[in-house]
């Protein structure tokens, strides 16, 4: 219990890029909306080295796994090293209809309202 305070204290203060990209990331690599998508990971930190952020780009995992690339990525858009716009035009995301589509899910709060119906439901 304390982790998820920690985790919904922590997203509440980042920057909305970082936490738009969060919450598409999520959606995206998922089902929903003809899913699940996938990130070009070393474009990624390609994009992160191309921005001077090899102390990002060259942490473990990064530009070979999901988690660890998302989260790279996550960080730059908070420091504001990045914008989602640069995630966007970087090549990187292999359907940018569906990428636009779950953006406007997430920002017209469709995700959200999922998340309270989940977590309404009793355990």
């Amino acid at each position: 219990p304390q982790g998820m305070a920690y985790g919904a204290n922590a997203f509440s203060q980042m920057a909305p890029d970082a936490q738009l990209f969060m919450q598409v990331a999520s959606v995206f690599k998922g089902n929903k909306f003809g899913g699940p998508g996938n990130y070009d990971n070393p474009g990624l930190k390609n994009l992160l080295l191309s921005r001077g952020l090899g102390n990002l780009a060259n942490k473990p995992g990064v530009g070979q796994s999901d988690v660890q690339t998302i989260g790279a990525i996550t960080q730059a858009l908070n420091s504001g090293a990045l914008s989602l716009n640069d995630v966007i035009n970087s090549g990187t995301i292999d359907n940018l209809g569906r990428y636009s589509t779950i953006i406007q899910y997430v920002q017209s709060g469709g995700f959200a309202q999922e998340l309270r119906a989940y977590d309404s439901v009793p355990i």
